[in-house]
């Protein structure tokens, strides 16, 4: 559902093939995933801050991870 959003509603692409584009957006998602869960592990471990301040951190992170990614390397115009 997310990658539909994603394909036609923000980044408006018209162009590519659905598998394909699918393929990328799920490897960036991936990525995505585990940057979070380092990002958490680290502002816990490592800096000390607080599960609340290390799960905002890093949504706010990913969130740039993914959109980035997903622009650059998915639903660059052609």
């Amino acid at each position: 559902m997310t990658f539909f959003w994603n394909k036609y509603w923000t980044f408006k692409s018209q162009n590519g093939s659905v598998i394909k584009e699918l393929s990328i957006f799920f490897c960036i998602s991936l990525i995505g995933v585990v940057l979070s869960l380092a990002l958490i592990y680290l502002s816990l471990n490592q800096l000390n801050l607080s599960l609340l301040t290390g799960k905002t951190l890093s949504v706010a992170l990913v969130f740039l991870w993914n959109f980035t990614a997903n622009s650059t390397f998915n639903f660059k115009q052609r």
